[in-house]
């Protein structure tokens, strides 16, 4: 309307319905082409929100999917349903497929019982093969999402929780960290942050932690665990808290500490290393752990969606 013919020039009639039929139609075929017309087409209330409605109606499905796969896995299917969720990715957004899987894993596997080793396992097994095929920012995803959770149960009085979710959750760290998805430095943060505090609840956290990582730490990085050992027993020494279960925390510390698997309660070494054989057989790729080993704070993961995501390449 507010242009004249003059202006108008060379385009036709039939440029112009084009133009029209896109609210002003802000580029010309010779700038932008149709791709550019259909990027800046107006869409009215009415059909945005069938479209809303469509894209939910499709995330619906995609998390039923995702769920259905999840409830069925165990070691047997693992390569199976690894792959159908890799096909998945290649035909769905990532982003949507990011939010399902980690909403889907949390869902099951944070949960007010604590989990079975082998459940636990399983379930971080799937995330680290997926975390190898598909990308990185698979495993950042579901950790970021992972470490707020825990952030959340550990703000709860007095015991982080009345069930057994903030449980979970550090034995998720665990076996991430025992599978090479995380880098020791995360569960450091995690260690730090209970022996800060150090009430009843914490030694009971610390004591899950060490009897499911203790050995990893010891083999990949002695010097930090001797640090952390050493932080433990001093804390120990000066906490009122002097009851049998920080006893039996020192006793698995000293187990640690001097190579003794035998003497760590409850530590069945043997399943950790045949499921670390499993995924080695799952993981296609041939490079070294260290490389798609996600480097990233406690603090960092927390703060991601103030502060950005550094981790995130592209």
């Amino acid at each position: 309307g507010l242009e004249s013919d003059e202006d108008g020039g060379l385009e036709s009639d039939e440029g112009e319905g084009l133009d029209s039929e896109n609210g002003g139609g802000l580029e010309n075929e010779e700038s932008g082409g149709l791709d550019s017309d259909k990027r800046l087409k107006y869409v009215p209330p009415h059909v945005r929100s069938c479209d809303d409605a469509a894209v939910k109606q499709n995330l619906e499905k995609l998390q039923k999917r995702v769920q259905g796969l999840v409830n069925r896995l165990s070691e047997s299917n693992m390569h199976s349903i690894s792959s159908q969720l890799e096909q998945m990715y290649f035909e769905n957004s990532r982003n949507d497929m990011n939010a399902t899987v980690t909403q889907v894993l949390l869902k099951s596997c944070v949960t007010p019982v604590l989990l079975s080793d082998r459940f636990a396992l399983e379930h971080m097994m799937l995330l680290a093969t997926l975390h190898a095929h598909v990308g990185n920012e698979v495993g950042a995803f579901f950790i970021q999402a992972l470490a707020g959770k825990l952030g959340e149960f550990l703000a709860l009085s007095p015991n982080y929780g009345r069930g057994k979710e903030c449980d979970c959750a550090v034995l998720l760290f665990c076996h991430l960290y025992n599978l090479k998805v995380i880098h020791c430095s995360l569960v450091y943060d995690i260690i730090r942050l209970l022996v800060g505090s150090f009430t009843a609840r914490d030694v009971e956290l610390l004591l899950l932690l060490l009897k499911n990582s203790g050995m990893e730490i010891r083999k990949d990085d002695a010097a930090s665990l001797k640090e952390i050992i050493l932080q433990i027993q001093s804390k120990a020494a000066a906490s009122a808290t002097n009851d049998s279960r920080t006893r039996f925390m020192l006793d698995t510390i000293a187990a640690i500490k001097t190579n003794n698997v035998r003497k760590i309660p409850n530590y069945d070494p043997s399943l950790l290393e045949h499921m670390k054989k499993v995924l080695r057989g799952l993981i296609r790729s041939k490079g070294p752990d260290d490389e798609q080993q996600l480097r990233i704070s406690f603090e960092d993961l927390l703060n991601a969606d103030k502060q950005g995501r550094w981790w995130i390449v592209g």
